[in-house]
């Protein structure tokens, strides 16, 4: 009888992560800038570089003469079955040699549950580093006018992190 559970525990497990990993396709290929973003950018006068993944880099222009770095993938995620198509809009706030503190993560998931959009995620480097970034993933057939607003407000949300945590503007 355990046996059997276990199988059929087993075979549920599969089938959710088979429906779970197809659900979610790259609509565009690596190292292409995606035209709808390149055109946002522009009519809102935004300077921009473009990485060697395709992704967008602007600078945000923070309150007391601070910048900070926001990227706009132009890699997109469609789920199966529908027309949502999403596109991650992130910056970088604060990088750690090894795990964040209690202090640290308790601050960043409360700022993320009182955000309307976006949220902290954590990004374990190669090297072992932690990487706290502001991500949102948002629609990514957003009019330029909220395009702009997203980016601004990525930017201000990490900005405002760095200089609490570390008052340095570095990112």
């Amino acid at each position: 009888m355990n046996r059997a559970f276990s199988l059929k525990n087993l075979s549920l497990v599969v089938a959710t992560l088979s429906i779970l990993l197809g659900s979610f396709y790259p609509s565009a290929r690596a190292g292409e800038t995606d035209a709808r973003v390149k055109a946002a950018l522009e009519q809102a006068g935004m300077k921009y570089e473009v990485t060697s993944d395709g992704d967008f880099k602007v600078i945000v222009t923070c309150p007391n003469d601070r910048t900070q770095v926001v990227l706009i993938n132009s890699n997109t995620n469609k789920i199966n079955g529908t027309t949502v198509e999403l596109r991650e809009v992130y910056a970088l706030a604060y990088k750690s040699p090894g795990l964040l503190s209690s202090e640290i993560s308790d601050k960043m998931m409360r700022q993320s549950h009182d955000k309307k959009i976006g949220s902290w995620e954590i990004i374990r480097t190669s090297s072992n580093n932690n990487l706290a970034i502001f991500n949102a993933k948002i629609d990514a057939k957003l009019d330029d006018n909220s395009l702009v607003k997203i980016i601004n407000s990525i930017g201000l949300v990490a900005d405002n992190m760095e200089k609490e945590l570390t008052n340095k503007d570095e990112y």
